[in-house]
């Protein structure tokens, strides 16, 4: 609701001051990744040669296939899945509209760091659909959220069907008991399912409480907890589902480049290591993943026979491919989706 003086309060945008910072960090991210390349080379005592050579083995027409391929499931089936949140939390949207929204907003999510273009996209459905901002944030972390829970859940069942994925994570958790990690990856997994399940009960608590200390910090968890309060249990299981479907999208993507390059591995043996890629890819503070992703698969998928540069050549493209070229081809849209998030007369204040 907005107050009397909501005219006066400052409207959220992304003003000069942020984008300066953006662009600091943004220099920082990019810093970020070339450190953790940087080491992956000389820890691998890669030559650049290889890479070159590795580049070369793939031709053209199998790269503009793999990316063109990732580019349109990415774009059509994320705005689709966006589309499907959001009217199921009563957010009126058309398809065209979410999927002009994804393609504005998808060249800030990967040129701002910090989830910066996350934060453009709630300032959308704040000026442009009457969406209180702490609401626009909880259909964001639960629309990202199901991305997580997919990739997790692949993760989980890969490590659970193979031996090999066990070692890396025997070696970055201390414990030998293979047993026990399989146990705790598809625990981890239902854990998270049944939380999503349950949270209505178990966060009415928890809000009530918060409100009798705030009642505006109170309105704020209860706006960004909205879809997992609202959404009726099939409701939550058919996005489960949609969140696991959409994440085969990197799992296949490096598969596809494996192949073009000349590089055999089984489907069952890359699930979990291409999962690992793709959860370290989502890690915070780099560009586009860059960096962390290829050096899981460098080190997961390091056999002994494949070169260790045919592998640092899969991981870039698969940052072209998954993350990189489907955002940039939003760029024509850009310039439109930021004029849209101007609204005059429209306030913060409305979350009081």
């Amino acid at each position: 609701m907005t107050t009397p003086d909501a005219a006066s309060a400052p409207r959220p945008s992304l003003n000069g001051g942020r984008w300066g910072r953006s662009a600091l960090l943004t220099v920082g991210s990019a810093a970020v990744s070339a450190a953790v390349l940087g080491v992956l080379w000389f820890a691998n005592d890669l030559d650049a040669g290889a890479l070159a050579r590795a580049f070369d083995q793939v031709s053209a027409a199998q790269l503009l296939a793999i990316c063109a391929a990732s580019a349109l499931f990415h774009i059509f089936v994320g705005a689709h899945k966006s589309q499907c949140v959001l009217r199921s939390m009563g957010v009126p949207i058309g398809f065209r509209e979410a999927l002009a929204v994804r393609l504005g907003a998808d060249p800030l999510r990967l040129l701002l760091p910090l989830r910066s273009g996350e934060l453009a996209q709630m300032l959308y459905f704040w000026a442009r659909k009457d969406v209180a901002l702490s609401r626009a944030s909880g259909l964001a972390i639960f629309d990202r959220g199901l991305n997580l829970f997919g990739a997790l859940f692949w993760l989980a069942l890969g490590v659970a069907l193979l031996p090999e994925p066990l070692r890396w994570l025997q070696a970055a958790t201390g414990c030998s008991d293979a047993l026990v990690l399989r146990i705790a990856m598809m625990l981890l997994v239902a854990v998270v399912a049944v939380i999503i399940f349950l949270w209505a009960p178990l966060s009415k608590p928890a809000t009530a409480a918060v409100s009798r200390v705030s009642a505006r910090l109170g309105r704020v968890l209860q706006g960004m907890t909205a879809p997992l309060d609202e959404l009726s249990p099939w409701r939550k299981v058919f996005f489960l589902a949609y969140g696991i479907v959409f994440q085969t999208r990197p799992l296949l993507v490096c598969w596809a480049l494996l192949w073009a390059h000349g590089v055999a591995v089984d489907l069952d043996r890359l699930l979990a290591r291409a999962s690992v890629a793709v959860l370290a890819g989502q890690l915070p503070g780099t560009m586009a993943g860059a960096g962390p992703r290829e050096t899981a698969l460098v080190e997961l998928l390091d056999d002994g026979v494949t070169a260790p540069e045919v592998l640092l050549s899969v991981g870039l493209w698969m940052t072209l491919a998954v993350n990189v070229i489907p955002m940039l081809l939003g760029l024509p849209w850009t310039l439109w989706f930021v004029r849209s998030l101007r609204r005059p007369g429209r306030s913060v204040e409305e979350d009081r």
